[in-house]
């Protein structure tokens, strides 16, 4: 299988999303061989920068304490100082360490998870707190990467058809995706037509 890297930024006031988010890549990881072969990074911000914390209401602590309660639970991760990283079957890392007093966005960790992984990992998943990683999700990866990966070796793929970009990606657009998304908005061609075919499944 090739080597894939998903990458999560958590933010402190997204704690009561991430856990479901987890299982669901957990539930992608388990019906592969080697789990290993899918590295699960994560960022935990807790930087108050655009959001204050109501320590009136939780500490931050706290907080820290409820995240690492859930990477135990599901993965069976843990990191003390008395018994060091514990995790046999998943390749689970953090990208921080220590306590972050800095805005930390979005899109500083996507870029700081694309130059981390891009020589370690074959192929590089963005994931999100609010997403549920479908349970087939790697295994699509491996099977599309290994088909194209000798003719495009980098590309961009979306597991939806929505069109989320204007004409100026236009350049970074696949030939084929062009033609294929002015069918898909023709109404009697959509109904000839199965999803299946349209996207080569």
């Amino acid at each position: 299988m090739n080597k894939i890297a998903i990458g999560c930024l958590v933010q402190w006031y997204e704690i009561e999303l991430v856990e479901e988010y987890l299982q669901s890549v957990k539930n992608a990881i388990d019906i592969i061989d080697n789990k290993r072969d899918v590295i699960i990074d994560l960022y935990f911000n807790a930087d108050e920068t655009l959001e204050k914390l109501d320590e009136d209401k939780i500490y931050m602590s706290s907080i820290r304490d409820k995240f690492n309660k859930i990477l135990f639970d599901i993965f069976d991760y843990e990191d003390n100082d008395e018994v060091g990283i514990i995790s046999n079957k998943y390749d689970l890392r953090l990208s921080n360490i220590g306590p972050s007093n800095k805005l930390y966005t979005i899109a500083d960790y996507r870029r700081d998870f694309n130059d981390n992984y891009c020589d370690e990992a074959d192929v590089l998943m963005w994931g999100e707190t609010d997403s549920l990683i479908p349970r087939q999700t790697f295994q699509i990866l491996d099977t599309m990467h290994t088909s194209v990966k000798d003719k495009t070796p980098k590309y961009v793929s979306f597991f939806a058809t929505c069109k989320m970009w204007d004409d100026s990606w236009k350049i970074l657009e696949h030939p084929e995706f062009g033609p294929l998304w002015n069918s898909i908005l023709e109404p009697e061609l959509r109904e000839e037509v199965a999803d299946e075919e349209l996207l080569g499944f």
